[in-house]
């Protein structure tokens, strides 16, 4: 099941939060990531907006992670199918440097 970046709601991550995802893209790059949060954000709701806006950020082990900063990535769930590819950042992590932290914004 794929699911819908024109759709999709927060809804749909915040009960899965501390879940395992895998992150992969095209190239062939896959690893397992933890959803550590997804954050609603209706103070920057625009008029007539479908969704309020929200933000999913996942993390995983540093080790072997290339130091990207952006790409296009894929992340699947056995409960809730395939979201992407969908552009996700790596950003920074300073209380856990030897973690990756990933974030995907939905406007």
């Amino acid at each position: 099941m794929t699911i819908s970046i024109a759709t999709v709601e927060a809804s749909v991550f915040q009960a899965h939060e501390g879940a395992c995802f895998q992150m992969s893209d095209e190239q062939g790059f896959c690893v397992e990531v933890c959803l550590k949060r997804c954050c609603e954000n209706s103070k920057n709701r625009a008029p007539g907006a479908k969704r309020v806006p929200f933000s999913l950020e996942f993390e995983t082990v540093a080790e072997g992670v290339p130091l990207f900063h952006v790409g296009n990535f894929s992340f699947s769930h056995p409960d809730i199918g395939v979201l992407g590819p969908v552009c996700a950042g790596r950003i920074l992590n300073p209380a856990s440097p030897n973690l990756a932290l990933f974030q995907v914004v939905f406007g």
